[in-house]
């Protein structure tokens, strides 16, 4: 019997993990961004090519300047950026350790549709499941 119960408690901490994605997790996104106001630019000054069982990936090391203070944000990604690439980055003028780099950060539409996505995969082992056990399965 407990080997049909743990589906179902699966399903449902799968459940709450998508709400918390589209919920929680999407606030926090949202208020880091607002909290975000100023611009500068960061670039590419190292891009470092790996290769696994999936494919290839690349370390990227990006740099950028806030008020005289140089930070390095290191983020591994599917595609190759040349040195000296540019990338958009938004930061906390009241705590510039706190920033978002476009298309490295999370975004709010990513957190969205991975807890849609977690939320239905839940949702869909809960109810076969419970299917099943109605069944006598």
């Amino acid at each position: 019997m407990i080997k049909r119960i743990i589906p179902l408690i699966l399903g449902l901490v799968l459940i709450i993990t998508g709400i918390v994605f589209m919920t929680v997790l999407l606030k926090m996104a949202d208020n880091k961004k607002a909290r975000c106001s100023a611009d500068t630019v960061g670039k590419v000054i190292d891009c470092f090519e790996q290769h696994d069982d999936d494919g290839t990936s690349y370390d990227i090391t990006i740099s950028f300047e806030i008020d005289g203070k140089s930070y390095t944000h290191i983020t591994n990604q599917n595609e190759r950026k040349d040195i000296g690439y540019e990338y958009s980055v938004h930061y906390n003028p009241d705590d510039p350790d706190e920033y978002i780099i476009d298309g490295v950060s999370a975004t709010a539409k990513t957190l969205l549709i991975s807890g849609l996505a977690i939320l239905i995969a839940g949702l869909a082992l809960f109810v076969y499941q419970l299917f099943r056990l109605m069944r006598g399965r």
